[in-house]
């Protein structure tokens, strides 16, 4: 089977994150990433995210700093994407917040 490119497979792994800080995200300061093994048509990705550092902005006092490392594996149990991120979070949500209004 042909492999899937990497970009895609960063991207599904970084999407992870992005829904999670929806409405909080201001930029995106730092990405790294390492693609060890291939992803083939069919596999089953699993992401996990854990939060590795967290610090007030010293430019943006509204946010703070938020660095977390993000691991994709397939159904095999192998790393297929293993990356980092720095991103400025806000501590209040910026854009409306979808529901009935309270």
């Amino acid at each position: 089977m042909s492999p899937a490119p990497g970009t895609m497979t960063t991207a599904l792994t970084f999407n992870t994150f992005a829904m999670l800080a929806y409405g909080t995200g201001m930029a995106l300061l730092e990405l790294n990433f390492k693609l060890p093994n291939a992803v083939k048509i069919n596999d089953t990705l699993e992401v996990e995210i854990e939060i590795l550092e967290k610090k007030p902005s010293s430019s943006y006092p509204q946010g703070g700093l938020v660095r977390h490392r993000m691991v994709t594996t397939n159904q095999h149990g192998q790393v297929v994407a293993d990356g980092t991120a720095l991103l400025l979070i806000s501590k209040e949500p910026l854009y409306p917040k979808i529901g009935p209004a309270a």
